[in-house]
C-alpha cells in the first residue's frame, strides 16, 4: 500500500485533524488517533503502522486515500480524459446565427467582431455536416453569438430541419435578455430551447453601466420584465449570470437578494457570479479583471460575511473535456468556420475548419486543442494535488499561456487556499 498524492491533510484548530482526497473527492474528519498514525506511517514510510488498525486501512482503500502499490492515479485520470474525448459522444455544436449583437458591454472579448448574419446557404450545409455523423444519440445546440435573439428566425429554421430529420435535440442559449419578449418565449419549446443564460450585472445603475445598448440605452427594466413573464411561460432551467470585476465585486450580494426575492417563487431559476479574467475581456478592462486570489477571497466572502452558500466553495471532480477537446464538438460561426473555442469565434487564425469542406482544415490547430494542452504533460500540473479537480484549467488560458502569456494563470482558485474552503465546508456541514 501507499499513500494517494493527492490527499491533503491539515489540522484545523477550529476543527481538528481533516483530509481531503481530490482524486475520490472525499472529505473526512479523523480521529486524533487516526491523524497521529496517517502522520507516521507518512513520516516513516511504513505501512506496519496500520496492522492494529485493519479497518481504518480498509477505508482508505475504498476512498482512494491508500492505493495498492502498482496504481497510478495520474494514468488512470488520463484514461478517464482520453476516454471521455475520444468515445461516441452525441454531437455538440455551440452556433453562432450571428456575431451582431445589440448591446455594447464594456468588457467584451468580441469588440471587434463583424456583424454577420447566416445566410441559407450556411443552414444546408450545417445540416449536411449534422447528418454526415449518422445516427447519434442526440443533437446538442448552445446557440450564441453576438446575440442570437437577433437571428431567432435563423434558429426556427435550423431546429425545425434537424427535427424533420428525426434527430433527437436538447438545445440551450446564452442570451442578453434584451429581446426575449412575449412571442420569443412562447416558442421556445418548440425549439426544444430547456437552458436559458441571461447575464444581469448588478442593481440598475450597475447594470446600465456595463451593459447598455449599442448607442446608449438603459436595458436593466426591459430584461427584467422578459424575466417576469419568462419565469411565468416557460418551464425550463433559467441561469442568471452576474458578471464580476474589480468593479462591481462589493456589490454582488446586492443582486443576488434582489433576484431570490424577486423570483422566490419559482425554484428553476439560479444566480451565479461569472468572473471577469483576462482571458474573456477585452484589453481596456484588463486592470479590473480578477486574479486567483481576488477570485478565491471573493466567493470566501460571499459566504462569511453575506451568508451566501451557493457559490462553490467545495471542489468538484473534473473531466478535463469541454467543447474544445471534445473530439465531437465544434463552435459555428454564421459564415461556416469552424472553432474549438466560444473565446475563438471571428478570430481567422483560430479557425480549424469548415462545414462547407472537409479538406485543407487546420489539424495542426486542432490536435494543439486536443491533445497539445493536456495538464499530462506539465510537470507542474501532474504534480499538483488538486489535479483531478482542475486537469490543467480552462483551455483557453492554457494555449495563451503556452504561447508566451505567462502573466495569465491557469491554476484552480482553490490553490493556495485550499484549507480555507475546507474549513468553511466542513463548517456548513457541521
Amino acid at each position: 500500500m501507499k499513500w494517494s498524492q493527492f490527499n491533503f491533510i491539515f489540522k484545523s484548530e477550529k476543527y481538528g485533524p481533516l483530509l481531503y482526497n481530490s482524486y475520490s473527492n472525499i472529505f473526512i474528519s479523523l480521529t486524533e488517533e487516526d491523524h497521529e498514525i496517517i502522520i507516521k506511517s507518512i513520516k516513516d514510510n511504513d505501512m506496519s503502522n496500520f496492522n492494529k488498525r485493519p479497518n481504518l486501512a480498509i477505508n482508505f482503500l475504498r476512498s482512494k486515500v491508500l492505493i495498492e502499490d502498482h496504481v497510478d492515479q495520474i494514468k488512470e485520470l488520463r484514461l478517464r480524459q482520453e476516454i471521455t474525448k475520444f468515445s461516441n459522444l452525441p454531437l455538440s455544436l455551440t452556433i453562432a446565427p450571428t456575431t451582431e449583437c445589440n448591446f455594447e458591454c464594456t468588457y467584451c472579448y468580441e469588440e471587434s467582431r463583424l456583424p454577420i448574419y447566416m445566410e441559407d446557404k450556411t443552414e444546408d450545409a450545417l445540416i449536411d455536416f449534422i447528418k454526415s455523423y449518422g445516427k447519434i444519440p442526440y443533437l446538442y445546440i448552445t446557440w450564441y453569438g453576438g446575440e442570437p435573439l437577433m437571428a431567432f428566425d435563423r434558429i426556427e429554421s435550423i431546429t425545425k430541419r434537424i427535427l424533420d430529420e428525426k434527430i433527437p435535440l436538447y438545445a440551450s442559449i446564452v442570451t442578453n435578455g434584451y429581446l426575449l419578449d412575449k412571442n420569443i418565449i412562447s416558442k421556445l419549446k418548440q425549439n426544444r430551447i430547456r437552458k436559458i443564460q441571461i447575464t444581469v450585472d448588478g442593481l440598475e445603475k450597475q447594470h446600465n453601466t456595463t451593459r447598455p445598448l449599442i448607442g446608449g440605452g438603459d436595458t436593466f427594466n426591459k430584461i427584467l420584465q422578459n424575466i417576469d413573464t419568462l419565469l411565468k411561460d416557460w418551464d425550463g432551467k433559467l441561469s442568471i449570470r452576474v458578471n464580476i470585476s474589480k468593479n462591481n465585486d462589493k456589490d454582488y450580494h446586492k443582486i443576488y437578494k434582489f433576484l431570490h426575492d424577486n423570483y422566490k417563487d419559482y425554484d428553476n431559476f439560479h444566480v451565479y457570479p461569472g468572473i471577469v479574467q483576462n482571458v474573456n475581456a477585452c484589453s481596456s478592462v484588463g486592470s479590473c479583471a480578477f486574479d486567483r486570489d481576488h477570485m478565491s477571497n471573493f466567493l470566501i466572502d460571499q459566504y462569511q460575511k453575506h451568508k451566501i452558500k451557493d457559490v462553490q466553495l467545495f471542489p468538484t471532480y473534473n473531466s478535463g473535456v469541454c467543447i474544445a477537446n471534445n473530439l465531437r464538438g465544434y463552435v459555428l460561426g454564421p459564415e461556416g468556420n469552424l472553432f474549438k473555442c466560444w473565446n475563438d469565434i471571428g478570430r481567422k487564425e483560430m479557425i480549424v475548419g469548415n462545414i462547407f469542406k472537409r479538406t485543407g482544415w487546420n489539424n495542426t490547430l486542432l490536435a494543439e486543442y486536443m491533445c497539445g494542452l493536456s495538464p499530462f504533460e506539465d510537470d507542474d500540473c501532474k504534480k499538483c494535488k488538486l489535479l483531478p479537480i482542475c486537469m490543467g484549467g480552462c483551455l483557453s488560458v492554457a494555449l495563451k499561456h503556452k504561447n508566451g502569456q505567462k502573466n495569465i494563470d491557469k491554476c484552480s482558485f482553490f490553490k493556495g487556499i485550499i484549507k480555507e474552503f475546507l474549513e468553511i465546508t466542513y463548517s456548513m456541514k457541521k
